[in-house]
């Protein structure tokens, strides 16, 4: 049966490539048989003539007969998808015009889409490289007052040995440490994981070179000085040298042993946008090394653990999320002091990424993309709906001599898939074009990253779906409209003026419908982009551009916790001694230590005695010079107030005016206290008002500020060395690490970064975010222009014989400019209509998305703005300051461009010629 099979199929295939000489021998053959019988015939008595005639009527149709002869030994779908394309070419080249624009609005939202999803793609959907990675899952612990996923060391293992639906669980943490690929060499910034021994036999994935973990290495912390490379690291730290195995690394000042190098195709587990890829991996039993804690492992309040565990086949995560759940709660009986109101659960890999707003704004991003294409596909079909009467009595003729309906349909839908294909690869190419700007941006970090888009395949895939899909959804519509023709008026010429219709549905009738429905979308377009331009561009760039200091000649170099090789006493004897030698190098003006955190704070005498949580901002007496922020009242900082206990604070206006209104802040007593601050709670005299409304706050109202004197933070803590150089900032890197390395030689040397710099970086990518989104909009209302303009440049050529005979009776220009542009005035209102009604739900779903209230009247209750506890930044649209001014200026624009986008093919029909109009047809 097989063999029959594809025996057929080589004769198919062979004739496919031969057909021409196959043609010429069926000829024969049929030709062979007509004179046979020919033959028989005159053997009975008749003629030649009539033996051949009889002989043929006999035989039949002689194209009839090849043609079935053909088709059964022909792909006969192909070859008249062949003979269709072709055709389809042909036409394209005939009518340039109808090509081009249907191809570049096409091009124009499959680029959109392209460029969107090559986003959500990177941050969301892309599925880490191990084996099977959709049977990997991630398991959360949350408390009802937080939305931190991280589980304790004792919740991993308790889940490890309790539960039956994994076939294995495995449990990291990232670490930021100096690392040297031989001792004696200058550590560098490098980032790394803490894992657990079956961290590699859990994803399935095995060093290319050396060995893994071995299980001792995972329980005795004496054995845990081992090392596991990536393939990065590998090239280009070692040179891809496969003798690094058995040799040492220097990790945060402690020697490591390679044994191990992953394989080029593995890069982590979590590769997404949010993530850095590690360069190394070390048992979880080296966290002491790493400067974690010496209980981190024993705790179980410390949670800073991620687990994935691979789900048994068979075993649906459903039935896992039941179970952990399960187990969530009998730990919560437990341990009550712990773990009270924490519960567990079962996430995928593409949920646990979209947690947090991401998939909120790759949702909001996504429907816009969606939306122009949208418009461009409603562009499409009202192209070829506006076509359709054009070729009318081709269609009609070619039903006429007997071709089927399913037949045209089919060679329509043909033009409708090489629109698709030309109009995807055009939008691909388009969409390109962003994609590798964004890939040259380097995000400010420790070290640079880069925004890894990628035109890969799931997003070429997902495009050419994006354009084959809704080329096919509208092109069907003009298809099955285009052969369903009065053939009789179709030959005449006269099956558009036959056709008669209400007002309401002449208004709504398909070309019109998809018009009205584009100036809809590109409103909400235009206003939802200049929401996101006013909430987000105006108050976030703002923020960035004018912070409240002088971000010029400002180098900062931030000593991360797990990157500080000193702890403790110290490390507060390091930055002392590295912050006065600083101070002496040639071109600094100042240099100031500080970290940031959140300070209780009460007034003196207040009415409500409550503790407010509050900014709170360290720094040391040169902090205010080095950021040049302006004192208003009172003093600076001086040397006798750091070092100890706090007995003075600054306050900025904002706090002055909030807890003394209409008096002077100087003088006056506060109470503090706080994690950052210490155990015990402290007065002090506010000593001095500064001006400024936030601190490394962006987008986020005026908050309140105290700012204290630097003494080191009694818990461990981020600490920032801030210098004002006199030049060029980065002239005192080289000096700087010259100092650090003399200090420490296994002191990793933080990546130092003007401010200006990186808020500058920033800036352009809200610049270029907004503008993306601001390109979005523009793009759906040009499309629906050229939607609206191709309609009354329709409705004028069908109408052309009856403007004639109009302006031939006497009818001024100015009347048949009226009658023309009536219809668009119509479109443009009910577009217009439809969009605010649009606007009205899609405002208030957005706000609610965003948690913010619709927008209306601020109210009374509305709380302060949150302390900030360093690099906060609030995102929101821009319902507050846009305003509903805003709002009916761009509606009013939107009518006003729609009207003139009918108004030209209006006039250019008023100058038509009468005796040119009526010899048209």
């Amino acid at each position: 049966m097989m063999g029959n099979f594809w025996k057929e199929l080589i004769q198919r295939a062979k004739h496919f490539g031969q057909r021409s000489q196959f043609d010429a021998e069926l000829d024969d053959e049929i030709q062979f048989h007509i004179e046979t019988r020919a033959e028989e015939l005159q053997t009975e008595g008749l003629s030649r003539a009539e033996a051949f005639n009889q002989a043929r009527r006999e035989f039949g149709s002689r194209a009839r007969m090849a043609e079935d002869t053909r088709a059964a030994w022909r792909f006969q779908w192909l070859e008249d998808f062949w003979r269709d394309l072709a055709y389809t070419a042909r036409s394209f080249r005939a009518s340039p015009g109808f090509a081009t624009v249907a191809i570049l609005s096409l091009a124009i939202g499959v680029g959109a889409n392209c460029v969107m999803f090559s986003f959500v793609e990177a941050m969301l959907l892309r599925l880490p490289r191990v084996p099977s990675p959709r049977q990997v899952v991630a398991v959360i612990s949350k408390a009802l007052e937080s939305n931190a996923p991280q589980a304790s060391y004792p919740d991993y293992r308790d889940l490890r040995e309790l539960t039956s639906s994994f076939a294995g669980m495995t449990a990291f943490s990232g670490v930021t440490v100096g690392f040297a690929p031989r001792p004696g060499m200058e550590p560098r910034i490098k980032e790394g994981k803490l894992v657990t021994g079956n961290f590699f036999d859990v994803l399935g994935v095995g060093p290319e070179v050396g060995r893994g973990f071995l299980a001792e290495e995972d329980r005795v912390p004496g054995n845990a000085n081992v090392a596991i490379l990536s393939h990065a690291c590998w090239e280009t730290d070692f040179g891809s040298d496969p003798s690094v195995i058995g040799k040492q690394a220097r990790i945060n000042g402690s020697d490591f042993t390679i044994i191990g190098i992953l394989p080029k195709r593995f890069t982590d587990i979590d590769d997404d946008l949010d993530d850095a890829r590690p360069d190394f991996y070390i048992p979880l039993r080296a966290s002491a090394r790493m400067g974690r804690g010496a209980d981190d492992l024993r705790d179980r309040g410390i949670r800073n653990l991620a687990i994935l565990a691979r789900l048994k086949p068979g075993v649906p995560a459903a039935t896992a999320r039941a179970e952990v759940a399960t187990i969530g709660a009998t730990l919560e009986k437990r341990y009550p002091d712990t773990n009270k109101n924490r519960g567990m659960t079962v996430q995928t890999i593409r949920e646990y990424r979209g947690a947090d707003h991401a998939n909120i704004l790759t949702a909001m991003l996504m429907t816009l993309a969606g939306a122009v294409l949208l418009v461009a596909c409603a562009n499409v079909a009202g192209l070829l709906i506006g076509r359709g009467p054009a070729r009318a009595k081709e269609i009609a003729m070619r039903l006429a001599i007997g071709a089927g309906r399913a037949r045209l349909i089919r060679q329509l839908l043909t033009e409708s898939f090489l629109l698709a294909v030309a109009g995807g690869v055009a939008g691909i190419a388009i969409g390109y074009i962003p994609i590798a700007i964004a890939r040259q941006i380097q995000l400010p970090g420790n070290p640079p990253q880069s925004l890894d888009f990628q035109l890969n395949g799931d997003v070429l895939l997902f495009s050419m779906a994006v354009a084959l899909l809704s080329v096919f959804l509208f092109g069907m519509i003009p298809a099955f409209q285009a052969t369903r023709r009065d053939l009789v008026a179709a030959m005449n010429g006269t099956g558009a003026a036959t056709r008669h219709y209400g007002r309401l549905r002449r208004i709504l009738r398909g070309r019109n419908f998809l018009v009205a429905g584009q100036v809809a979308i590109a409103l909400l377009l235009m206003t939802v982009s200049s929401l996101l331009y006013v909430g987000v561009y105006r108050t976030l760039a703002a923020s960035f551009q004018n912070p409240g200091f002088q971000v010029d000649h400002l180098l900062a170099t931030d000593f991360e916790i797990s990157i500080t090789h000193y702890k403790g006493a110290a490390q507060t004897h390091f930055l002392d001694q590295l912050v006065e030698r600083v101070r002496n190098l040639n071109d600094v003006q100042s240099a100031t230590l500080t970290y940031q955190g959140i300070a209780e704070v009460r007034p003196e005498n207040a009415a409500k005695p409550d503790d407010v949580p509050t900014s709170g901002v360290w720094g040391d007496e040169d902090f205010f010079d080095a950021l040049g922020i302006p004192i208003l009242k009172g003093r600076a900082f001086r040397k006798g107030d750091t070092g100890h206990a706090p007995a003075v604070a600054i306050v900025n206006e904002v706090l002055a005016r909030h807890h003394w209104p209409g008096q002077d802040a100087v003088g006056k007593q506060l109470r503090v206290s706080g994690d950052t601050a210490g155990d015990t709670a402290q007065w002090v005299e506010v000593v001095g008002v500064v001006k400024i409304n936030n601190y490394h706050a962006f987008g986020v109202p005026p908050q309140d500020i105290v700012f204290l004197p630097y003494t080191p933070p009694p818990k461990p803590h981020d600490v920032s060395l801030l210098v004002r150089a006199a030049r060029e900032p980065f002239q005192l890197v080289e000096p700087m690490r010259k100092i650090i390395r003399e200090l420490d030689p296994d002191q990793a040397v933080p990546t130092a970064e003007t401010w200006q710099h990186a808020y500058g970086v920033f800036t352009y990518m809200l610049q270029l975010g907004t503008s993306i989104i601001g390109a979005m909009g523009v793009l759906g209302l040009m499309l629906a222009l050229v939607g609206l303009y191709g309609l009354v440049m329709f409705e004028v050529n069908s109408r052309t014989r009856e403007i004639g005979i109009r302006m031939a009776l006497g009818a001024r220009q100015s009347t048949v400019v009226n009658m023309v542009l009536r219809q668009g005035v119509v479109l443009a209102v009910c577009g217009v209509a439809a969009g605010v009604g649009l606007n009205w739900g899609v405002v208030r779903v957005l706000m609610s998305f965003l948690g913010k209230n619709p927008p209306g009247p601020p109210s009374p209750e509305t709380p302060p703005p949150a302390p900030n506890e360093g690099n906060s930044i609030s995102v929101h649209l821009g319902t507050d300051t846009f305003g509903d001014h805003g709002f009916y200026v761009l509606v009013l624009a939107v009518f006003v461009i729609t009207l003139v986008a009918a108004y030209i093919p209006a006039r250019r029909a008023s100058r038509v010629d009468p005796n040119v109009a009526l010899r048209c047809e």
